[in-house]
């Protein structure tokens, strides 16, 4: 017990002894009395410390770390930090009710409640600092929540008093401070004052300033930041200071903040726009880490270029600036390519020029870029957007007179992979000029279409709007095409259209070469390419890039050359959703290519005419599902492989997980020089529905994984053997592992086209049980679908039941759903939900309407033969109307199927026919 009864502020008990457990015995520090008791010696007691009333000091020397003792702190009192040494507190939870006062050297702090009660504040004096630690290998642990901290100086060693000198980051460390004076914040790893709105966290600045230092980044997130009374001030010497969603800074121009020589400030998803006067030194950086619109990431007040200064895009971002740009400075744009820099103040006036080195530095009038025809320089892959003024002259913006004149002057487009951007955004843009050989990107609404001559063509982009290159061909080289590019839902669809006659081709670099040039259709956002009449369009196929990206092609004609492959791949539904509606035309791969990738991805392939032929020129396989999902929906026009088809790939992703589903209905011929391989992963699902139209393959083969489901459901489709490399039309990974095959109501017709083909089937072929799925309503339409979204099926306790989307493009609403396939064994309504499709307005469905499924019966064509090697269950007729059927089973055939044999052989193999009704019609029986 140590107690001190003089008065608070008066005399205090000094203890230069060190305080430990008496042997084995914890000993429980206990303070007493008003008046103040000084820890001068170390303490290691471990029954815990109760200040009961007034405070407690406790004293760390310099260039000493020491750990406070432990065990949890309680009582009534307060606790003091003095002496220039650390003091590091436990990873546990204190309840003392008192004010902690951090005066002198460092308190490291671990752990949420270190502080004790909110209802006290902690004050850390100038020349002290608070280093917050936490106590997780991942970070972001530690969280003093309501404990608000009253802070000022620069800390013991001039480093911050407030600090992250830790292994990591501590995004939730504060939630309230109020500056006592001027601040300085440092450390080695991210420190945050963050709130989960902005109504929850508040920095009040008090009038003073804040310095940063150290490498860090120091943030305010949904984080009001308050009170600067036209004099407060942010310095940014060191490391980076960011700004995060809907955090903001009150106060104007008065208020600056200041960003040195390799310090940076950050933008991130910025919602309020900042009216501060915001300073540029030689050597300084603004970098965007997200957020894409001019809405996000606007700086209001005036911007001073001091020096050279770079505006960096870390992604597909913008920044925006609506206040004035002045001083004797530089302004380089560099970052990602998808990255853009607004300047939308029509009066600047900063005398240094400009140097686009990458992404898009983009200029709202003439007056927004000073001296723009002679001191603008695009390098390597920079982009000058520009907005184009109205043919009128009643809209602001660049004449076409200006713009001709900057793309021909020699100077400005420094290389063939810089660009000129348009925004065409009053009215649609023929640009009739002769353009040189340099790229383009389309923003805005509208349509730009490119009538000039010019055979050479830079990197294409479309972020808004359409560009039409129907009018001239052009050659690309070994750049590429991207079309949508904008993650912002509020920009204008972005497509791009190949018809006429016109060639859009690229250099195919050859087999496994890295680099090849892509044809990439919604990147970060929504993005159409419309191929049509005589187009013609080459290079890698990517279309659903990103996350992000949401991307369709719709060919009514013409050619896409999908030049993907090894090393290369072309992916429908990359890692987000891509759609390919193949109506007409041809559309040609030369190697490996997948349809629904990533575990994110979505691809959707839909044909309903044309040529889909995969050649196989790099090697590769068509491969439906790599662990997302990948739907095939074939209705018409002729699908051709020269390899393996995949339903099921097994390569990327571990091997695990995935949704593979492949239709052919309606007179679709499907021919794959190869097997068709079911299901190669674990933890999927595996379709193919045969509902109509033709299959021709060497056989089906069903892999060996575990927790798969690999199902053929046959609803009238025709399975021809071409070329078939063993005795089994059906296969798999191990002896007697088969699909599982459902005959539903339409039938299953199998086809050995040549007389000595001999072929068996020794997986049964089952009728359908229980109940299935037989329509989902639309109650809805939605609008704004730009593809046909993906229809999930799940729970219900079934399972095989699959549906197609009907979408009208032209509309973009939802129109049908069309059921694929309809299960078996449901106990319940499944849920049915609708993935991707890049509806501005989703549709709604109904609740889905069960049934039993009818079960069909089995065709035999062919000259061939095919034997029956199992107990079939389907309940359908029995046709045999060439080559022969053998009975390889004595189960074979349902006692309840009715068997015709007209112009074929029924032989049963030594066993019994039961069936009630038989006809023979020019053939035997034996």
């Amino acid at each position: 017990m140590l107690a001190n009864a003089n008065v608070s502020g008066g005399a205090a008990l000094i203890v230069n002894a060190a305080l430990q457990n008496n042997g084995a015995s914890a000993v429980r520090l206990e303070k007493s009395g008003p008046g103040d008791v000084r820890l001068i010696g170390p303490a290691s007691h471990t029954g815990g410390t109760a200040i009961n009333a007034g405070a407690l000091s406790v004293d760390v020397p310099a260039s000493v770390v020491r750990d406070m003792p432990a065990g949890t702190i309680s009582g009534n009192g307060g606790l003091i930090k003095t002496g220039d040494g650390t003091l590091a507190f436990p990873n546990s939870g204190n309840t003392y009710a008192g004010t902690t006062l951090v005066s002198r050297g460092t308190a490291r702090v671990l752990h949420n409640a270190t502080f004790g009660s909110t209802a006290a504040p902690t004050v850390v004096q100038d020349g002290a600092a608070l280093d917050l630690w936490g106590n997780s290998v991942n970070g972001n642990d530690l969280r003093l929540g309501n404990e608000h901290v009253y802070a000022a100086g620069a800390g013991p060693d001039g480093n911050g008093a407030l600090r992250n000198t830790s292994a990591r980051s501590q995004y939730w460390a504060l939630s309230y401070v109020t500056l006592l004076d001027d601040l300085t914040v440092g450390g080695s790893q991210r420190l945050d004052i963050r709130g989960d709105n902005a109504t929850s966290s508040y920095m009040n600045l008090n009038g003073h300033g804040i310095t940063k230092k150290g490498t860090s980044l120091f943030g305010f997130t949904n984080t009001t930041v308050t009170n600067d009374l036209g004099t407060s001030f942010i310095d940014i010497q060191q490391g980076g200071l960011t700004l995060e969603v809907a955090a903001s800074l009150s106060g104007a121009a008065d208020n600056v903040m200041s960003v040195r020589n390799g310090a940076y400030f950050d933008f991130y998803s910025v919602a309020k726009p900042i009216g501060w006067t915001l300073s540029l030194d030689e050597g300084s950086r603004v970098l965007t880490r997200s957020g894409y619109t001019t809405n996000l990431n606007n700086w209001a007040g005036p911007v001073a270029l001091n020096g050279t200064a770079r505006f960096d895009g870390g992604g597909a971002y913008s920044d925006t600036y609506t206040g004035e740009l002045s001083g004797p400075g530089r302004l380089v744009k560099v970052g990602n390519d998808n990255s853009i820099t607004y300047l939308r103040n029509t009066n600047n006036s900063w005398a240094g020029g400009a140097a686009i080195s990458n992404g898009t530095l983009y200029a709202v009038v003439p007056g927004a870029l000073p001296n723009y025809a002679t001191a603008v320089e695009v390098v390597n892959a920079g982009c000058l957007a520009l907005r184009v003024a109205d043919a009128a002259g009643t809209q602001p913006g660049f004449t076409l007179a200006d713009i001709d004149a900057l793309i021909n002057n020699g100077t400005t487009f420094a290389g063939t992979t810089t660009s000129i951007g348009f925004d065409t955004a009053y009215e649609d843009l023929d640009y009739t000029a002769a353009l040189p050989h340099l790229g383009v990107r389309k923003l805005g609404p509208n349509t730009l279409t490119l009538s000039g001559t010019g055979a050479n063509l830079g990197p294409v982009r479309v972020y808004g709007g359409t560009l039409d290159l129907s009018p001239v061909s052009r050659y690309l080289g070994d750049q590429s095409v991207v079309v949508g590019e904008s993650p912002s839902t509020s920009d204008p669809l972005a497509t791009l259209v190949v018809g006429g006659t016109t060639r859009i081709e690229t250099l195919d670099k050859g087999y496994n070469v890295g680099g090849q040039p892509q044809v990439v259709i919604g990147d970060n956002g929504r993005g159409v390419l419309r191929v049509e009449d005589d187009g013609f369009i080459a290079g890698r196929l990517l279309a659903g890039n990103g996350t992000a990206g949401i991307g369709a092609v719709y060919q009514a004609g013409g050619m896409m050359h999908n030049t993907g492959g090894a090393g290369n791949d072309g992916r429908i539904g990359n890692a987000g959703y891509g759609y390919y509606h193949l109506a007409d035309g041809v559309l040609t791969n030369n190697g490996y290519t997948q349809i629904g990738c990533g575990l994110t991805s979505l691809g959707i392939i839909e044909q309903t005419g044309g040529l889909l032929a995969f050649g196989a020129t790099y090697g590769g396989t068509i491969g439906i599902s790599r662990g997302g999902t990948g739907v095939v929906h074939i209705s018409g026009g002729l699908f051709r492989s020269n390899a393996t088809l995949k339903i099921g790939d097994d390569s990327e992703n571990s091997s695990t997980a995935g949704f593979a589903v492949m239709t052919v209905s309606g007179n679709a011929v499907v021919t794959n020089n190869g097997p068709i391989d079911l299901g190669n992963r674990n933890n999927m699902t595996a379709m193919l529905n045969l509902n109509g139209g033709e299959v021709n393959a060497k056989r089906i083969w069903r892999a060996n994984r575990s927790n798969t489901d690999a199902l053929v459901n046959w609803n009238g489709g025709l399975l021809r053997a071409v070329n078939p490399d063993t005795g089994l039309l059906f296969n798999g990974g191990t002896a007697g592992l088969y699909p599982d095959v459902t005959v539903f109501e339409g039938g299953a017709v199998v086809d050995i086209p040549t007389a000595g083909m001999a072929l068996s089937v020794n997986t049964p072929l089952r009728r359908p049980t229980g109940l299935g799925v037989l329509s989902i309503p639309v109650a809805s339409p939605g609008a704004g679908y730009i593809g046909a979204p993906f229809v999930r099926i799940t729970g219900g306790g079934g399972k095989g039941a699959t549906a197609f989307a009907r979408v009208d493009l032209a509309s973009g609403t939802l129109t049908a759903i069309e059921i694929t396939s309809p299960g078996t064994d449901y106990g319940s309504a499944p849920t049915i939900t609708l993935v991707g499709g890049g509806a501005t307005t989703a549709a709604t469905l109904g609740a889905p309407v069960l049934g039993a499924p009818a079960s069909g019966g089995f065709t035999k064509l062919g000259a061939g033969s095919l034997t029956l090697g199992a107990a079939n269950t389907y309940l359908g007729p029995t046709d045999v109307r060439d080559g022969a059927l053998r009975l390889g089973h004595a189960g074979a055939l349902s006692p309840n199927s009715q068997v015709t044999v007209n112009g074929g052989v029924l032989d049963l193999c030594g066993n019994t026919l039961s069936n009630a009704a038989v006809c023979r019609s020019r053939a035997a029986a034996s």
